[in-house]
């Protein structure tokens, strides 16, 4: 179980709230809060407004588990994007991907 990632369940989605820092260091425990959401088979939001800096592992963490998520069926969204978490997407050139999970 996670301790640091805020997992919410609320109806058919699952909310994983992400800290304030992404980066190489909490890689692997993000990848296991996103393996925990994506084992309950609900759409996944990502809130990341607290988001200050992400970097590319955990960018790499979300893109295989957005294509897993989308294999299977289910949504894989992020809502409340701030500048850290754009800016992140964006340094990579990833910014199609920013644009079709972002919630409406």
């Amino acid at each position: 179980m996670n301790t640091t990632f805020d997992i919410k369940v609320v109806e058919n989605d699952v909310v994983l709230r992400l800290i304030p820092i992404l980066d190489m260091a909490i890689a692997e425990e993000f990848l296991s809060s996103l393996r925990e959401c994506a084992s309950m088979m609900k759409n996944l939001i990502l809130d990341s407004q607290d988001v200050e800096r992400l970097s590319t592992p955990c960018i790499q963490v979300m893109l295989a588990t957005a294509s897993e998520m989308e294999q299977q069926g289910l949504k894989f969204s992020v809502r409340n994007i701030s500048e850290g978490f754009q800016r992140g997407i964006c340094d990579l050139g990833l910014i199609e991907y920013l644009d079709n999970w972002s919630e409406s």
